[in-house]
C-alpha cells in the first residue's frame, strides 16, 4: 500500500508543487506581498524540473521566448551607456531569472495532465476563498491582522500592494468556478475580494478590478473584438506614452501648479513624476538611459513639496510604459507593446467560455496596475504577474478535467 501511495504522490509532484505555490500565493499575498518572488523563484524551477524528471518535455511558446530574449539582450547592451552600470547589471540578472521562471512555470502548468490541472486549480480557488475571508476581516477591523504582522502605524495602507496581487489572481479563480457551473460561488468570491478595496486605500487595485471586470463582461459577449480593442489600445498607449503625458494629460489636469486641482495630491504628484520622465525620455528616445536607472536619475531627488517630502522621481516613474521608454528607449516600449498583443492572442487560445474572457480581464487589470503603481522591474510584482499568468494558463482546462478525468490517461489522451 505504501509503495503504491509513494508512486502516486511521486507521479503528481509537479501538480502538488504548483498547487502549493498557488495556494500559498493567494493566502499570503495580502499580508506578505513580497513573498511572491521567493515563491516564483522556487516553483519556477521545481515544477519544470519535477515534470522533466517525470518524462514531460513542455516547450515554451517561441514568440514569448524570442521577445524576452530580445528585450533582455537590448537591456544588457545598454550597459554601454547606462547611468549606473552596476544597478543595471544587478537588475538584469534578477529580471532574466524571473522571466525565465515565469515562462517555464506557465509552460509546464499548461502541459500537465488534466487531473493535475484540476488539482492545481482547486488549490487556487481554495486559497482565494481564504484570502477573501482575510480581506473581509481586515476591512471590518481596520487592518487589525496587518497591524499584528506588519505596518502598525497605517495597517490599511500597507495592504494595498497585496490587494493588487489578489486582483491578478482573481481572474483564473473566477474562470475555474464559472466554467465548472459554480457561477454563484464566482460572484460571491468576486464581491468579497473587490468590494472591500474601496475601504482598503487600494485605489489602483479597485480601478484595476473594475476595468478588468468590464473587459471580462465585454469578452463574454464579443471575445475576439475585445481582445483586438484591448491589445490595440494598450499598444498605442504604450508607444505614445511620453507624448500623451506632455501634450494631453499634464496640460489637461496639471500638477502641483494647477490653480484648480481636479486630482487628489497623489494624482498631482504622479503627473509631476510623469512629466519629468517624459521630458527625459525625449532627450534620449531610442537608446534610453539604462535598465533600473530611474531610481538614481539626476534631478529625481529634488523635493517638489516640502510639507510632504514628495520627490521628483521617487525610485521609479509609477508607470511601466514610461519606465520602459526612460530606461530602454523605443525598443523597450515596443517590446512592452508586443507583449500585450501576445498575451491577448494567448488569451483567445484558452478553451472554455469564461477562461478567455477572464484572461482578457486579467490583462486589462494588470495594465491598470502597471501604469499607475509599481516599478516595472520590482521583483515581487514581476513574480506575482508570472504566477497569475501560470494560473490563467490552466484555468480553461480545469472544467474538462473534472468532468472527464476518469476517461483520460496520464498524458491527457482520452481512452477509447
Amino acid at each position: 500500500m505504501m509503495p503504491a501511495l509513494r508512486n502516486a504522490v511521486r507521479g503528481h509532484l509537479p501538480a502538488l508543487t504548483l498547487a502549493a505555490a498557488f495556494f500559498l500565493m493567494a493566502v499570503l499575498a495580502l499580508h506578505a506581498h513580497r513573498i511572491a518572488a521567493p515563491i516564483l523563484a522556487v516553483a519556477g524551477l521545481a515544477v519544470p524540473m519535477l515534470a522533466w524528471l517525470g518524462g514531460s518535455r513542455p516547450r515554451p511558446v517561441p514568440a514569448f521566448v524570442l521577445l524576452f530574449a530580445i528585450l533582455m539582450g537590448w537591456a544588457l547592451l545598454g550597459l554601454a551607456w547606462s547611468l549606473d552600470p552596476a544597478a543595471t547589471l544587478d537588475q538584469w540578472l534578477r529580471t532574466v531569472y524571473l522571466l525565465a521562471a515565469a515562462t517555464l512555470l506557465a509552460t509546464t502548468a499548461t502541459a500537465l495532465p488534466p487531473a493535475d490541472k484540476a488539482l492545481a486549480g482547486r488549490a487556487l480557488v481554495a486559497g482565494m476563498a481564504l484570502a477573501a475571508i482575510l480581506v473581509v476581516v481586515e476591512t471590518a477591523t481596520g487592518g487589525a491582522v496587518k497591524a499584528l504582522v506588519g505596518n502598525k502605524s497605517d495597517p490599511v495602507m500597507a495592504l494595498k500592494a497585496g490587494s493588487t496581487i489578489l486582483v491578478m489572481l482573481l481572474w483564473p479563480a473566477l474562470a475555474i468556478l464559472a466554467d465548472s457551473d459554480r457561477r454563484l460561488a464566482a460572484a460571491v468570491l468576486a464581491a468579497a475580494i473587490v468590494l472591500p478595496l474601496a475601504f482598503l486605500d487600494g485605489r489602483a487595485a479597485l480601478l484595476a478590478a473594475v476595468t478588468g471586470g468590464a473587459a471580462f463582461l465585454l469578452a463574454l459577449a464579443a471575445r475576439r473584438t475585445t481582445a483586438v480593442l484591448l491589445a490595440a489600445t494598450a499598444a498605442i498607449g504604450i508607444l505614445a506614452a511620453p507624448f500623451l503625458v506632455l501634450h494631453l494629460v499634464y496640460p489637461l489636469f496639471g500638477g502641483f501648479a494647477a490653480d484648480d486641482a481636479v486630482l487628489p495630491f497623489s494624482g498631482q504628484h504622479r503627473l509631476e513624476i510623469w512629466r519629468f520622465a517624459a521630458e527625459r525620455i525625449l532627450e534620449r528616445p531610442f537608446a534610453g538611459w539604462g535598465l533600473n536607472v530611474a531610481r538614481v536619475f539626476p534631478g529625481g531627488e529634488r523635493i517638489l513639496d516640502p510639507a510632504s517630502g514628495a520627490m521628483q522621481m521617487p525610485l521609479h516613474p509609477h508607470n511601466a510604459a514610461l519606465q520602459w521608454w526612460l530606461e530602454l528607449g523605443l525598443p523597450g516600449a515596443a517590446a512592452g507593446a508586443v507583449a500585450v498583443v501576445l498575451f491577448a492572442a494567448a488569451a483567445l487560445r484558452l478553451p472554455g467560455r469564461a477562461a478567455p474572457a477572464a484572461a482578457l480581464g486579467q490583462i486589462a487589470a494588470g495594465l491598470v496596475i502597471a501604469m499607475l503603481s509599481y516599478g516595472a522591474w520590482q521583483s515581487w510584482w514581476l513574480a506575482a504577474v508570472g504566477i497569475a499568468v501560470a494560473a490563467t494558463s490552466i484555468a480553461g482546462r480545469v472544467e474538462f478535467a473534472e468532468k472527464s478525468s476518469g476517461a483520460m490517461d496520464r498524458t491527457g489522451t482520452r481512452r477509447r
